[in-house]
């Protein structure tokens, strides 16, 4: 039974055989018994032949009453038929006659102590009737028919008529050769059965075993090697049936599969951050190449290893994928990955289930992140806390020094300020009297001014006339360079025209051109008839077209020539125009040179009034440098006062500043002290 369940072969076999043998089973028995009851038919019509032949032979004498006779016929059937027995009985069963003359006068029911032959008997005494059957008598088979013998107008004048079944004859035949015969077909034709069942079972199972079950067994054993991870199993896709298709889906669903595990494995490849997979027993079956540094784990223990070992050293910790997988909902937490030769990694884990298509959790994925660094941060984080509260401390002293130093400061300024009042009335008188002082030194000063004025006003108006005149230069100068720019443009402008007459030349000639092949296709228009008559008109508009364009082109020629024309007269004014400019140019500089002689001479003057006034201005200038002291001295007074009031603002400002300060550094300290009571992110399982 366990390579029936192992092997298809096997089952086929079996299954065929099987078969075969039910159905030649079938055959054989089918044959066997259409052919027994073909002999038994035949035996049939040969008795019925046989016994109607005996009747018709022994009737007449019968019905004569020739006993002799009837005798003698009895024992020629005897004697022709050796296997054949005849008896002849009336109603109660005793034989008259007989082919065994030892039975006559006997009972035939006790003659034929067969099973159902009485039965058999009776039913043809009973009424008229024809019985047959087979019947084993003294270890042999025999046919037996039994045949009513009615009462007829031949019998009645011995019978009478109050019986209406006189008797019976009853036949019998050894069949012992017949039945041999039958037994012997029957073995020949098991033999042949067996021999065909044999040969049909060889030659389907060959067949089977070379068409199906062997393809079946090399596909299965590609399917081995492709659950046994090898994608490279080739399915042999010969032929076009069934199999073939099926080969060929698997070879083309193998290779997807291929492609999505290598996709898969690139996907895999692809992520940076630390993470593993594990099947429902929580058995690590991926882990890539980040977290298996961090695990410290070699490639040929993936896959023997559970997820407890690997994290924590020991199988008998519950994993977090151990309740993943239990509970069939995601986890997330902390852990940290203790090892013997470098400080433990603290790393952040989601651990999610896997689902396979009936709903129930196929294994686990747990994403890992590396908290070193947050955790150092933290560290640091925390440090500088201490360091924030250390300063805090310090400035707190520093802002109660501030303010001792501003309520100190703050009386001092106030001494400062009476003073500066004081001094700022005294010198406020000091400075009325210099002010009368220097109201008679400014009127001397200022006649002498008065007549420097008039000289510094003569020396302006002969300054302004050579500004004037270099300005007649430079304008001058100006419009000679303008002019030789226009000089310029207007020969630009010539070669230009001369150029546009080169370009109405060309257009001249293309006009021309297309003159001629309007021309041309008007002619071809034209000897084409009818069907050109199109053609024709569109040929003489071109024409028209080309003359349109010769004529203006003619035109803008002549246009071209009269700019051409003028720009040359342009060209000969600018040239005079640019002489006469020249000659200007020299007079407006011998003007200039006049005209700063002037400013020269105007300037000695200038500088001997100045001379004049110089004494009474630095006598004015004394008295005013003095009275611009004393005001001086009355605004820093001024200023002082204000001054030292402002500061007194400031600081008492600044006292509220300390205390503000004093405040927020409280506030600091105790927000310090609540992260001091923080405890640090717990790393558990």
């Amino acid at each position: 039974m366990n390579i029936l369940k192992k092997s298809l072969n096997a089952k086929i076999a079996a299954l065929m055989s099987l078969l075969a043998v039910l159905f030649f089973s079938t055959l054989f028995f089918v044959s066997a018994r259409l052919q027994e009851k073909g002999v038994l038919e035949e035996m049939g019509l040969a008795c019925s032949r046989l016994e109607r032949m005996a009747r018709l032979s022994i009737w007449t004498p019968m019905t004569e009453g020739n006993d002799e006779l009837t005798r003698t016929k009895f024992k020629e059937i005897t004697a022709e038929f050796q296997r054949v027995n005849l008896y002849l009985c009336d109603f109660r069963g005793a034989i008259s006659y007989a082919s065994k003359t030892e039975a006559e006068h006997k009972n035939i029911r006790d003659v034929f102590a067969a099973d159902g032959a009485a039965a058999l008997i009776q039913s043809v005494l009973d009424k008229e009737n024809t019985a047959t059957a087979v019947l084993t008598i003294g270890g042999a088979p025999y046919f037996v028919e039994a045949k009513s013998v009615p009462n007829g107008p031949a019998c009645t004048h011995c019978h009478g008529k109050s019986k209406t079944i006189l008797g019976a004859t009853v036949m019998t035949q050894d069949v012992t050769t017949s039945f041999n015969a039958i037994a012997n077909f029957r073995i020949y034709t098991a033999l042949i059965s067996l021999a065909a069942m044999a040969g049909l079972l060889l030659s389907l199972i060959l067949f089977m075993k070379k068409a199906v079950v062997g393809r079946i067994a090399a596909i299965a054993r590609a399917s081995d090697q492709v659950g046994a991870g090898d994608f490279e199993a080739v399915f042999d896709a010969s032929g076009s049936d069934e199999l073939a298709r099926l080969a060929s889906n698997l070879s083309a669903t193998v290779a997807t599969i291929k492609d999505q595990v290598e996709y898969q494995k690139s996907v895999l490849a692809g992520i940076s951050v630390p993470f593993f997979t594990a099947d429902s027993g929580a058995v690590i079956t991926y882990c890539n190449q980040a977290l298996a540094q961090i695990l410290d784990l070699p490639p040929d223990r993936v896959g023997a290893i559970t997820v407890a070992k690997a994290f924590y050293g020991d199988e008998r910790e519950a994993s977090v994928s151990s309740r993943v997988i239990e509970e069939k909902r995601a986890f997330s937490g902390m852990l940290a990955i203790k090892h013997p030769d470098r400080p433990d990694t603290p790393m952040s884990y989601n651990i999610s289930p896997l689902f396979d298509a009936h709903g129930n959790v196929a294994g686990v994925i747990g994403i890992m992140i590396d908290m070193t660094d947050e955790e150092k941060a933290k560290a640091r984080i925390l440090e500088s806390r201490e360091n924030l509260q250390r300063i805090a401390e310090e400035t707190a002293h520093v802002a109660d020094v501030v303010n001792t130093a501003s309520e100190e400061l703050n009386m001092q300024i106030e001494q400062a300020s009476h003073g500066a009042q004081s001094q700022a009335h005294y010198v406020a008188a000091t400075a009325t009297s210099m002010g009368e002082m220097n109201a008679t030194v400014l009127e001397v000063a200022k006649n002498a001014s008065n007549a420097a004025g008039m000289s510094d006003m003569a020396r302006n108006k002969a300054k302004e006339g050579g500004e004037v005149v270099a300005q007649v230069v430079q304008s001058i100068a100006s419009v000679e360079k303008q002019a030789a720019e226009l000089k310029g443009d207007m020969t630009v402008l010539g070669r230009k025209a001369e150029e546009i007459g080169r370009v109405l030349d060309v257009i001249s000639d293309i006009a021309d051109q297309t003159n001629l092949l309007a021309l041309n296709a008007a002619i071809e228009a034209a000897r084409a008839g009818e069907a050109g008559r199109g053609f024709a008109v569109v040929a003489d508009e071109v024409r028209k077209l080309a003359e349109k364009t010769m004529s203006a082109t003619k035109e803008v020629a002549q246009a071209i020539g009269g700019v051409q024309d003028v720009a040359r007269n342009n060209v000969e004014h600018v040239n005079a125009a640019v002489e006469k400019i020249a000659q200007a140019t020299r007079l407006a500089d011998t003007s200039g040179k006049a005209l700063e002689e002037i400013v020269s001479m105007v300037n000695a003057a200038s500088d001997q009034v100045r001379s004049i006034a110089t004494a009474a201005e630095e006598q004015s200038a004394a008295s005013e440098e003095i009275s611009k002291s004393i005001g001086d001295i009355n605004n820093i007074a001024s200023e002082m006062s204000e001054t030292m009031q402002q500061s007194s603002l400031s600081v008492a400002a600044l006292a509220e500043q300390s205390q503000a300060l004093a405040k927020l550094i409280e506030k600091l300290r105790g927000g310090a002290d609540e992260h001091k009571q923080d405890k640090p992110l717990a790393l558990g399982r």
